[in-house]
């Protein structure tokens, strides 16, 4: 090996171990940041997560899985807001949002199927569409047809969202005068990178739902948890896009007085 080749590696290593040992410092004092605010007082400690409760009402879905559904709220308000929560959680999820906005406005929280005190229905119904028209079943028997109303989404429940507008757009404009989607997706889940580096995220892709859809599938309800994944199909382009073709519509408005 002639000398410029060894300073080459030799370079290469400086290079390689200052990037190490930045990574290291930056590993260490993210731990003793995180390790200062664990030792502060709890600011919640004292939250009553989970015990806030509503008006209990179980709605019919087509299929006949019963749903879970709460309403919060005075029933002549002047709008009614619909919270759909996320995959593995339930309406609880929506805890500051229910003890906050009580009292001011008419508020429904829903539990999926599968989820909370919601019933579970047949593996081949555990699909994006299947919750979009469980959602209108909510509508129709919560939300008086006379009010406008807003659905807030977060992560499957906006998808869900989405689902019911790609299978009944006609409810949107007239009764549904706005809609807030939080942290989902219309498609796509193939190309996720969970906030890792490129290298890493095309690692974790093998992993997404629509790569282990075939296999969830095929497990007994029975030996999963409660909650269930959303299935994906390929496109010809061999990305992993969801069952429904649904997409950012212009009519997302916010309701005003």
């Amino acid at each position: 090996m002639d000398s410029r080749n060894r300073r080459r590696i030799g370079v290469a290593g400086v290079v390689a171990g200052v990037g190490a040992a930045g990574v290291g410092a930056a590993v260490g004092l993210r731990r003793f940041a995180v390790g200062r605010v664990r030792l502060r007082p709890d600011p919640d400690a004292a939250e009553p997560f989970g015990e806030l409760r509503g008006r209990e009402m179980s709605v019919r879905a087509d299929d006949g899985v019963p749903l879970h559904v709460e309403v919060d709220g005075p029933d002549d308000a002047a709008l009614t807001v619909v919270f759909c929560h996320g995959y593995t959680l339930n309406q609880d999820s929506w805890h500051y949002q229910r003890r906050d906005l009580r009292g001011s406005l008419r508020l429904v929280f829903w539990d999926q199927r599968a989820h909370g005190r919601s019933g579970r229905g047949e593996p081949g119904d555990a699909t994006i569409e299947q919750t979009g028209d469980d959602l209108r079943a909510v509508l129709e028997a919560a939300v008086p047809p006379d009010r406008p109303v807003v659905l807030v989404g977060h992560s499957m429940g906006g998808m869900s969202i989405m689902a019911l507008a790609d299978r009944h757009p006609e409810l949107f404009g007239s009764r549904v005068v706005g809609v807030a989607l939080v942290n989902t997706s219309c498609g796509d889940m193939g190309e996720m990178t969970l906030g890792l580096p490129l290298v890493l995220a095309k690692a974790v892709r093998p992993l997404a739902p629509g790569r282990c859809a075939a296999s969830a599938a095929a497990r007994s309800w029975s030996r999963r948890p409660a909650g269930w994944a959303p299935t994906w199909r390929s496109s010809s382009r061999g990305r992993w896009r969801s069952p429904t073709s649904t997409s950012a519509r212009p009519w997302w408005a916010s309701w005003s007085r």
